[in-house]
């Protein structure tokens, strides 16, 4: 890529927000020339590690969806919750079923 056409990509991406594209070109091509390719024994490893930490984050990812269903498996069986509250979620609304089991519980008052 040209120095013209990676100056108008850095302006245009950038938003015109760098005050001096022809520096960020400098630096980021002298980045470019001092790096480089890694042995492929730890492109290997390196590759390895990467696709490990994407599974891991996706799997956080998805977890907040299957407590959301497990929670709203789980109120259906409680009789009388809050979910005529239009702004009542049901994290919110089992937080508040455990915390009054708990106090219940503290106090010697059975529910």
């Amino acid at each position: 890529m040209s120095v013209e056409d990676l100056t108008a990509f850095i302006i245009e991406c950038g938003k015109n927000r760098f005050e001096n594209p022809k520096e960020v070109v400098q630096a980021l091509q002298k980045a470019a020339r001092s790096s480089y390719r890694l042995p492929k024994a730890m492109a290997d490893a390196v590759n390895f590690a990467m696709a490990s930490n994407i599974r891991i984050i996706r799997s956080l990812q998805e977890q907040p969806k299957s407590l959301q269903k497990a929670i709203e498996e789980n109120l259906v069986t409680i009789p009388q919750t809050l979910t005529s509250v239009p702004e009542s979620a049901p994290f919110s609304q089992l937080a508040s079923f455990q915390r009054s089991e708990t106090f219940s519980a503290s106090i010697g008052v059975a529910c």
